[in-house]
């Protein structure tokens, strides 16, 4: 009885480890949609509420192939010069333990002189950012004659029947996991025929707070509990 307990208790302990997800809207930064006869994605696409490599996304729509509806950012058709960024502010996400994204490129290379880059920022002013290498971090949604490999912390989360796929970007925030997140910016060095990333999908990890976590009095409850077995157990040999 006091070994069913004992684990009972644990098991609720190692729930409160349990990850919550947060999805971020950046559609007021939309700039193409799937649905545009530059980047018509044949085999489907997916929308709306999606878990996808374990983790939660919010895909916006494209609309109809006849009233195409812009659903994600593209630095191809963002204006400018490089870089080409997409800059999103306003963020109030607390205890912030790690990001994903959902970034390909149009025509990717290994180049690193092109390679965009990732930046997180939290409320201190502190930052985790990454360098994407091509054929590394980030590919392209074609499986075509660019960039077709990736490794490390991107994993394939989706494809389709035309071979096309979206890739999911890990970034753990190591030191600044816990801290409040602000902003985040992806910034593309690209050109025309040269990299040229796109973003449909972010989101950010928190601890899950619907679990409450054991207070310290519960684990001295445990470890005394563990104790009196062990004497009982003492007593009767």
């Amino acid at each position: 009885m006091l070994r069913q307990t004992l684990t009972a208790i644990a098991l609720c302990a190692a729930s409160a480890a349990q990850a919550a997800f947060v999805t971020v809207d950046f559609s007021p930064s939309f700039n193409h949609s799937f649905l545009e006869s530059r980047f018509v994605i044949n085999g489907g696409y997916p929308t709306g509420a999606q878990t996808l490599g374990g983790v939660q996304f919010a895909i916006a729509p494209a609309g109809t192939a006849a009233a195409p509806v812009n659903n994600f950012w593209h630095s191809r058709s963002a204006s400018g010069s490089n870089p080409r960024t997409l800059s999103i502010t306003g963020l109030n996400i607390a205890n912030a333990t790690a990001g994903y994204t959902l970034i390909n490129t149009w025509w990717g290379t290994t180049d690193p002189s092109y390679a965009p880059t990732v930046t997180f920022t939290f409320s201190d002013g502190s930052t985790t950012a990454r360098t994407l290498l091509g054929g590394v971090d980030v590919r392209d949604y074609n499986d075509a004659t660019w960039t077709n490999t990736i490794s490390g912390n991107t994993q394939q989360v989706w494809t389709n029947s035309m071979g096309q796929r979206f890739d999911m970007q890990t970034y753990a925030f190591g030191a600044n996991a816990g801290k409040t997140l602000t902003g985040f910016t992806l910034q593309d060095v690209g050109a025309e025929n040269i990299s040229r990333v796109f973003m449909s999908g972010l989101t950010i990890q928190t601890p899950d707070t619907s679990v409450i976590p054991l207070p310290p009095a519960a684990w001295l409850l445990l470890s005394g509990m563990g104790l009196f077995g062990v004497m009982g157990r003492v007593r009767r040999s």
